[in-house]
């Protein structure tokens, strides 16, 4: 498990009819942390962890104990980093999640707090949402929190290259009215036929209005929840979890909060948002009979079982030409080789092939639905060759594959019009296909990472190749 908890202590600020005070939100950081890395720990690690003095044992028995029910006891290692006041900037928040970016997997979990402040921001260019991190000495100031502030598009870049399928964002930051709905909206998939092929379970914690500090135990209410509540918020991660750990975080919440007035309504303090259930949404829009190149759609999901040697399919998707021109030059083989080992896989093998020239990011997002709709018999084989322009991004320490309706990354800075590789390890998996060869012959093809590239770092011929 990896965790970032972010937490800045605000003094009151006044200006434009905003008001803002926050006193615990770098203690809460703290506190979030240390709560879900003990909540991870077995008992004999609890043990000597009390010998040291690092923990009071009333706690620590308690987070044992809490951990014997909660999924943390499937966690063997947390690695968490807090960062707090003027030093958790833009520059260090980016630095911490690059870091995870490299070494996350899809069987991880990653965990993101933010305590303080955030605000949209409308003007000539737009409207954004963003957390004011370090850095942002005055968040009424536009210009400066465009400038060192968290934007949600960058958000939603750093997660989705974050390989871990288990992602929670526990957010307590300011008036969450207007800002929640529209940060949620910003870091969702927006494709509702990318929707289809997620494996993600991303939650999303915060209060429903303002959050509420609570000077006797020197917390604020979501993160004194979350440190006491037992079974661990964790679970909200876990379908089969989730109903107790929200119940859990929602009983305290709830007692916390002060009684409203006659002329108030009683409203629960506690807003979870769970992206699964808005991508199944998605994935209803976008189930609707489409072409799919040779792929069918719901019909062939009814197909007849493959005989002894199986059912052999291939995609071959080539991409000469590039809308982008002024960065992507076309290419005079990809289309021609992606024919071409069609016809050798046809003739030879006897696949089944479909080949895709020059489509655009929807029609290959289509093309892999169809893909993953299909029935698979047990000694099926499935082949997929990605032929075309590819980019890496030394910041995300992972690389991108190019579309024809790719934009150029002056215009597209967080990639949204690529197929990443980190996207494409969450697709292929998810295709119940017991065979399936990938191949992806783009530039910084190489760098595909995660349990489906391991295999090619074992070769000693190219283990010290550059990307």
């Amino acid at each position: 498990m990896f965790v970032i908890a972010v937490g800045l202590d605000l003094r009151p600020v006044t200006g434009r009819g905003t008001q803002f005070v926050s006193h615990y939100s770098e203690s809460d950081a703290r506190l979030i942390a240390a709560r879900l890395s003990h909540s991870a720990l077995t008992r004999t690690e609890v043990d000597s962890l009390i010998r040291a003095g690092a923990v009071d044992e009333e706690a620590a028995l308690r987070a044992a104990s809490a951990a014997l029910r909660d999924p943390a006891d499937t966690i063997s290692r947390v690695q968490a980093v807090v960062l707090t006041g003027q030093e958790a900037t833009k520059e260090e928040v980016a630095r911490t999640f690059e870091s995870v970016i490299r070494k996350a997997r899809p069987e991880d979990v990653f965990v993101f707090s933010f305590g303080g402040f955030s605000r949209s921001v409308q003007d000539s260019l737009g409207e954004e949402h963003y957390l004011a991190v370090g850095g942002v000495t005055d968040f009424l100031n536009d210009a400066l929190l465009r400038e060192r502030g968290v934007s949600g598009p960058q958000m939603r870049q750093w997660l989705d290259n974050i390989a871990a399928r288990r992602q929670l964002l526990i957010i307590e930051a300011g008036d969450m009215t207007q800002f929640l709905p529209e940060f949620v909206a910003s870091i969702i998939e927006n494709r509702p036929t990318a929707a289809q092929l997620t494996n993600r379970e991303r939650v999303v914690v915060a209060p429903r209005k303002f959050g509420l500090e609570l000077p006797s135990v020197k917390a604020g209410t979501l993160a004194h929840a979350i440190s006491t509540a037992q079974p661990s918020v964790l679970g909200l991660l876990y379908p089969p979890r989730r109903q107790a750990a929200e119940f859990a975080l929602r009983g305290i919440t709830d007692r916390l909060r002060p009684p409203p007035s006659s002329s108030s309504s009683h409203e629960e303090y506690l807003q979870l948002f769970y992206e699964k259930d808005f991508l199944h949404l998605y994935s209803r829009v976008a189930n609707r009979p489409s072409p799919t190149r040779g792929f069918g759609t719901g019909q062939e999901q009814t197909a007849a079982p493959s005989g002894p040697t199986g059912r052999h399919t291939a995609l071959l998707i080539g991409t000469d030409r590039y809308n982008a021109r002024q960065q992507w030059s076309p290419l005079a083989n990809p289309v021609n080789d992606a024919r071409t080992i069609a016809g050798e896989l046809a003739s030879s093998f006897g696949f089944d092939t479909t080949v895709l020239a020059n489509p655009t990011l929807d029609e290959i997002l289509e093309t892999l639905v169809a893909l993953k709709a299909r029935t698979y018999g047990p000694n099926d084989e499935l082949f997929i060759l990605f032929a075309g322009h590819g980019l890496y991004s030394e910041k995300m320490g992972t690389g991108y594959l190019v579309a024809r309706d790719s934009k150029s990354t002056a215009e597209d800075p967080f990639f949204r019009s690529y197929l990443g590789h980190r996207q494409l390890e969450d697709i292929v998996p998810g295709i119940p296909s017991e065979h399936v060869l990938l191949v992806l012959d783009a530039c910084f093809g190489g760098s595909f990472t995660g349990p489906l590239g391991a295999a090619g770092s074992r070769s000693e011929e190219y283990g010290n190749v550059e990307r």
